[in-house]
């Protein structure tokens, strides 16, 4: 995150006065608060909270796919993080191409969704979360598998939606479809009847019990998670009804 901050700052310097490569003001605020966001989850708090408590563990995931992941991709960051780059090594770009072609099958919505939804399901398994939490580098693959399919899943539903108005309508669709089975994972852990994770089982902190942690956690996959890509939702479709009410516009000008 030094790095990436790092590198991002130094693009800006030198893309002044370009107006074609120098980002809007938006993308770079979302950058930043991406960045913030992830800086929330990986490092302070709720990394060393998500020890000992799922509630705190889960909110690591939601910050990580709900937050952080939808910020970065609207920054689309990766033309200043190169800029940013010396000299010799800025010759990264030639790879786009490459790497395009690689991206490209992640690109499509359906896609993009199908793998975020079963890394987010896989993940949240007993025995996959289980080795994550006894095992440093498992946990650290588990929240890179969380935050790149996040920026996959994110980055192909804004590509997708051009300025014709095409893409927004299945970009509503992904996102409700995204709510409904996150939703379904955090009414699973809310409503079990025992605790699922054997991590957590001997926990009792914060006058919440290893079950009410559980519920707990739940409740935030369930609600704040699934409120977060509501309001991605409702944005687009209020930029959908824009478009349609200029373009009405514009005809009855003409």
């Amino acid at each position: 995150m030094l790095a990436a901050t790092c590198l991002y700052f130094i693009g800006l310097l030198r893309v002044r006065g370009h107006n074609r490569l120098a980002p809007s003001l938006h993308r770079i605020i979302s950058f930043w608060l991406g960045l913030a966001a992830l800086f929330f989850a990986l490092i302070w708090p709720f990394d060393v909270l998500g020890s000992i408590s799922f509630a705190a563990h889960m909110s690591q995931h939601m910050l990580l796919i709900a937050v952080g992941a939808p910020l970065l991709a609207l920054a689309r960051p990766v033309p200043l993080l190169i800029a940013g780059l010396p000299r010799p090594l800025r010759q990264l770009h030639r790879w786009s191409g490459f790497l395009y072609r690689i991206r490209s099958p992640m690109n499509r919505p359906a896609t993009a969704f199908s793998l975020h939804a079963f890394i987010i399901w896989v993940w949240h398994s007993p025995v996959l979360f289980e080795l994550a939490l006894h095992h440093a580098w498992i946990h650290v693959a588990e929240h890179l598998c969380f935050l790149v399919s996040g920026l996959l899943f994110w980055g192909s539903i804004q590509r997708n939606c051009g300025v014709d108005g095409k893409g927004y309508g299945m970009a509503i669709l992904w996102l409700l479809a995204t709510i409904m089975h996150t939703g379904l994972l955090g009414a699973l852990l809310t409503f079990s009847p025992k605790v699922l994770y054997n991590f957590y089982q001997a926990g009792n902190h914060a006058f919440l019990t290893p079950l009410e942690d559980q519920q707990l956690a739940g409740l935030v996959m369930w609600i704040p998670g699934g409120l977060c890509y509501l309001v991605a939702a409702l944005s687009y479709a209020a930029a959908w009804l824009q478009l349609g009410l200029r373009e009405d516009g514009s005809k009855t000008m003409s």
